[in-house]
């Protein structure tokens, strides 16, 4: 019997052509990945994918059922936002994540200009870590996610950036950085680099650059929550690469520097283009981002 969730694994697994990323974007391993992929092939008696140690492809009849996959769930997610646009209260919403040091520069002047525009809308905040309100957006937990670029998302998610946002590097106050005024690249040979669970391409992009200039961290290390930075960093002494508002979360065994050469990243309104709350489109034009794609 096909479960809905291996529906979706195959379309990951159809557009990534990557067990090991579409593992990933599924959280679910790799060896339950190639057993749910087997019990498709035996439920349509045919090879849906050619794999080889170089790369996988997609079968001619792997064409035709990721073609009716992905019907399928762009049915599904419309089916289910409309339903539930019929069943809740009429009154005017909008469900906003977003992380909480973002609030006072990003997220609040966005709001402000929408309710003026909108007063009567009830507009409704979770505080959240970027991957968690990536993770509600796509699950339809909200109507906006504002974040900083995020790299790998679903095809059903788009976005408009508003607004740049300084990287900076962090580390523990006790690091024999600490009196230097800015960082370089060059600072991060022989140190420990680490990186935020959910942004391993923004890492892999920064450790290409790295590699290219011979640059050689000591080690590679992932920090599973923002929440415990501090922690992490204390215990391995390393560096992480950071939003410049993180330092909103007031901790005072952190400081950060900026680069010698200014690097930013993208701020982001993201929302799901099957998600037909009104509101979104007006809080998107009361902001001057005019990109909405209906």
């Amino acid at each position: 019997m096909i479960k809905w969730s291996f529906i979706k694994e195959y379309v990951i697994l159809a557009e990534t052509l990557s067990f090991t990323k579409a593992a990933e974007l599924s959280y679910i391993t790799q060896p339950a990945l190639s057993r749910h992929i087997a019990i498709l092939e035996e439920e349509f008696d045919c090879r849906l994918f050619e794999r080889s140690t170089r790369e996988v492809k997609l079968t001619p009849s792997g064409e035709v059922v990721y073609e009716a996959f992905r019907s399928i769930l762009n049915l599904y997610e419309t089916a289910r936002w409309q339903a539930k646009s019929l069943a809740v209260n009429p009154i005017e919403n909008i469900i906003i994540n977003s992380p909480y040091y973002w609030t006072g520069d990003y997220t609040e002047p966005l709001i402000n200009r929408f309710v003026e525009d909108y007063p009567s809308c009830n507009v409704s905040v979770n505080s959240c870590q970027p991957i968690d309100g990536l993770m509600g957006l796509e699950n339809g937990e909200c109507d906006i996610f504002i974040s900083m670029e995020m790299k790998d998302i679903s095809t059903l998610i788009s976005g408009v950036p508003f607004a740049k946002e300084e990287l900076h590097v962090f580390m523990d106050n006790e690091h024999c950085y600490t009196q230097k005024k800015v960082i370089s690249l060059n600072d991060f040979n022989n140190q420990p680099y680490i990186y935020m669970k959910g942004f391993d391409r923004w890492k892999r992009e920064y450790l290409q650059g790295m590699d290219q200039k011979l640059i050689f961290p000591s080690i590679v290390e992932c920090c599973e929550q923002i929440d415990i930075i501090g922690l992490t960093l204390k215990q391995t002494k390393g560096l992480c690469i950071l939003p410049y508002s993180v330092k909103y979360m007031n901790r005072s065994y952190l400081i950060n520097k900026p680069f010698a050469e200014a690097q930013f990243v993208d701020m982001w309104v993201y929302y799901r283009i099957d998600n037909h709350n009104p509101m979104i489109e007006k809080f998107l034009k009361a902001n001057n981002l005019l990109s909405y794609q209906k």
